[in-house]
This record gives structure tokens, sequence and C-alpha cells, in this order.
């Protein structure tokens, strides 16, 4: 019969992804991201106290050589955004750590996706928006 057709067919993972650069993961306050975190239907956790958030970043500071240190709200929802900004959010979350090693490695993990997607960050951030739509839609396929 063809009623098994007519079966709306859902994702096996949320498609839900309101982030899809490093710089609009830049942007994001704490509170942002709780609120974020909490739209999320892959996360099924609890949201941690805002006063254990600030004392995470603050326990973290000296590590660090430049910008912030991640919070305990990034570690919860870093896992949860997009691959590439994920990537590059640890990338950079290396270098300022001064671990190049790690840093180096990540960068040759990268999937053609993610190079894809950082040729077309490049190209948007030189005024080539043609040349970084195309690249995206690349990288969508």
């Amino acid at each position: 019969s063809s009623s098994s057709s007519s079966t709306e067919r859902r994702p096996v993972f949320s498609t839900f992804n309101p982030v899809k650069t490093l710089d609009e993961y830049d942007e994001l306050t704490d509170d942002d991201k709780a609120r974020l975190l909490l739209k999320m239907e892959s996360f099924t956790g609890i949201l941690p106290r805002p006063r254990v958030v600030r004392a995470s970043t603050t326990n973290a500071n000296g590590d660090y050589e430049s910008g912030n240190p991640p919070s305990l709200l990034d570690d919860i929802i870093l896992p949860l955004v997009d691959e590439s900004v994920r990537r590059q959010y640890r990338i950079r979350d290396a270098e300022r750590r001064e671990d190049y090693k790690e840093a180096e490695a990540l960068r040759e993990e990268a999937s053609p996706r993610q190079s894809v997607l950082e040729s077309a960050q490049k190209a948007r951030e030189e005024g080539l928006d043609d040349e970084a739509d195309r690249l995206e839609e690349e990288a969508r396929l």
C-alpha cells in the first residue's frame, strides 16, 4: 500500500541551527546562549545558575593570552552548534591558550564542507558576495 510514502519524514537530529558563523556565535551573550539552549530540541539538560557561569570564566582566565575564556555555557552549547562553527571556535581557543599543536591538528581534520565554508567566509570578507553565495550553496549540498 502507498500509506508509507505519505508518512512525514523527519530528520533523526534537529536541523534547527541558528548559529551559522563564528562571528554570529561571538555576538551571543551568556543570556543569548541560555535562551538558545532552551530553544534547542537537542538540549535536554538543566542550565547552570548564572553565578556558576560567571565563576567558570573567572577561573579560566590565567590560561588565556587574549580574548575571553569559554564559559560553562560554551561547554554545553558548542557540541550542539554547526560543526564548522565548533571547529573554528576550538582552533581559536587553542591558539589563545598558545596550544599551536592542537590548533594545527584541528585544521588538518577539517572536513571538505568546513574548507568550503571557510573559503566562503573569506570571499564574503573580501566583498565577493556572489562567490560566497556559490560556495555556501556548495557546502549545503
